[in-house]
């Protein structure tokens, strides 16, 4: 809390962290200058794994170099002091803030109906999946003609196939939601079909429809056919991929 000419004034969260951030740099220095000089030699070896990964990308070696250096980037902050301590100041504030809210809860009222009201449980129905969750093991649709469904599943290591070209299509917008670690998801659309993509990935490449290849690193894509919008059946794809590639093609 600040005091501001009598009146207190809640510092914000921004304000916070930007009053956090001079003290991490300090400590930074020190760390680097006295404590743990070896940072430096895993941040110069991470950079020259990420270098080398970006050059030579379209190949498997590439992607592998990339991983390596992001994983020993990622292990170099985490056992950092200075990581440590911000982390423990963060929680620190969170805890706080959670302690204030509780003895200070923003209640929310509305206007209902005093007569009482009965509630009966509702009946489900099951359906089944064309996919199921697995981490190890690709998976694909069925080569014959099968009932469409929408898609909601999360991979592991393994590629994902999607031939749309084998079912029909309801009426609006159908989904497809992937999750991967490591593999490729190719869906396969026929051209009658408008296409909505909403893809992140952190090392991997894209091609949608007759696009050209675009390689990313950390990178959210967002694209749609021209009449998407209008179209009273489409397919919209969300996909999110750690290591990997994305090929939506026509059929």
């Amino acid at each position: 809390m600040l005091e501001r000419e009598g009146v207190m004034v809640k510092q914000t969260k921004p304000e916070w962290l930007k009053n956090l951030l001079m003290p991490a740099v300090i400590i930074l220095l020190i760390e680097i200058t006295f404590l743990n000089s070896g940072v430096l030699f895993s941040a110069f070896s991470s950079a020259i794994f990420i270098y080398f990964g970006k050059k030579k990308f379209e190949h498997t070696i590439g992607k592998i170099f990339l991983m390596i250096g992001g994983i020993i980037a990622v292990v170099t902050i985490i056992n950092m002091i200075t990581f440590k301590l911000i982390l423990l100041g963060l929680l620190a504030f969170y805890a706080y803030q959670y302690y204030e809210s509780k003895k200070k809860p923003v209640v929310h009222t509305a206007n209902f109906n005093k007569e009482e009201q009965v509630f009966t449980a509702e009946q489900l129905h099951s359906k089944p999946l064309l996919f199921k969750n697995a981490f190890l093991g690709g998976q694909k649709t069925s080569n014959n003609v099968y009932e469409w469904e929408d898609i909601n599943v999360q991979g592991g290591i393994g590629d994902f196939i999607i031939d749309l070209s084998n079912t029909v299509l309801p009426k609006g917008e159908s989904v497809i939601c992937i999750r991967n670690l490591i593999g490729g998801i190719h869906i396969h659309v026929p051209y009658e079909i408008e296409v909505e993509v909403l893809h992140s990935v952190v090392f991997g490449s894209s091609k949608i429809l007759e696009n050209p290849l675009q390689r990313s690193i950390n990178q959210n894509l967002h694209f749609h056919t021209s009449n998407y919008e209008q179209s009273d059946q489409k397919i919209k794809i969300v996909t999110n991929i750690l290591v990997g590639d994305l090929e939506v093609k026509r059929i």
